[in-house]
């Protein structure tokens, strides 16, 4: 395989249909890949692990590859070439950075969001499951609750809840408080808050995020990297490799591509496109 370029892609939405595991023919895909491919997904590992990792394995995948979670600040090495292996490399501690005195100010923060009138959900709304996951490198806040495993009841609330919040900008309201509140933090100690997915914000720290995996690539053996996801929009948890290429030094060739998609089926089509099917 060449060493020219690494091709670094989001899982959710990417890769996978919305918070449902890989299907076969994106599988089948990604072994026919004819060059390195690796993830870096918003999720933390007890997610990715049952959406992505292991059904790669079961659909018969026998290489070497990167994962990166918790919106890229863990990084897992996965050897799937004789048996499911998977190793913790390296994870960022987002408690540590910010200090106790800035962690709690944020954790307030979104517990204060629930006595807001404004951000009271519509009445066919639920929360199942947790609002806030702590994922040690990040946080990520969910209004309708996130369960590990994604029930039909879920599923259709969540569904419920991408149309309200499209009609009303619901998670656009939450988004404008949140940087209010934490402005300070953002600006001292480099705290993002990004839409995670369709449902959920992923606060994390710039530079411990999917721009991480980007710069390791580019500090090893790669020339270049692509990165595609379907969130490259602004706000969105691929924002940030986007926000990296429209920021690089002008003076000189930029080595990361981002590439939009849609769905995990305009992958494949990508895939083709750019000759990278073997």
């Amino acid at each position: 395989m060449s060493k020219e370029i690494a091709l670094l892609m989001d899982i959710d939405g990417t890769l996978t249909p919305p918070r449902q595991p890989l299907l076969v023919e994106m599988a089948d895909a990604l072994k026919r890949l004819n060059i390195p491919f690796n993830v870096a997904a918003g999720s933390d590992r007890p997610l990715v692990e049952p959406q992505f990792l292991q059904p790669l394995w079961d659909f018969g995948y026998r290489r070497k590859f990167e994962a990166f979670v918790d919106n890229g600040a863990t990084q897992l090495s996965c050897d799937f070439t004789e048996e499911y292996k998977v190793e913790e490399v390296f994870k960022f501690s987002f408690a540590d950075h910010l200090g106790a005195e800035d962690n709690n100010l944020l954790l307030d923060s979104l517990e204060e969001l629930d006595g807001i009138e404004e951000f009271k959900l519509a009445d066919n709304l639920k929360v199942i499951g947790n609002r806030l996951t702590d994922r040690g490198s990040m946080i990520n806040y969910a209004p309708i609750g996130r369960t590990k495993v994604i029930t039909d009841e879920a599923l259709q609330n969540r569904n419920d809840f991408v149309s309200f919040d499209k009609s009303t900008g619901y998670r656009k309201k939450i988004m404008e408080f949140l940087v209010g509140k934490l402005a300070r933090v953002m600006e001292e100690k480099g705290l993002n808050i990004l839409y995670g997915g369709e449902t959920s914000f992923d606060i994390n720290i710039r530079g411990k995020d999917k721009t991480l995996p980007v710069m390791k690539f580019l500090e090893g053996d790669y020339k270049k990297v692509a990165f595609m996801g379907d969130a490259l929009f602004d706000g969105g948890n691929d924002s940030v490799v986007q926000d990296l290429v429209d920021n690089w030094d002008p003076n000189e060739t930029c080595p990361v591509e981002a590439i939009p998609v849609k769905s995990w089926e305009h992958s494949i089509e990508v895939f083709g496109e750019r000759g990278w099917l073997g």
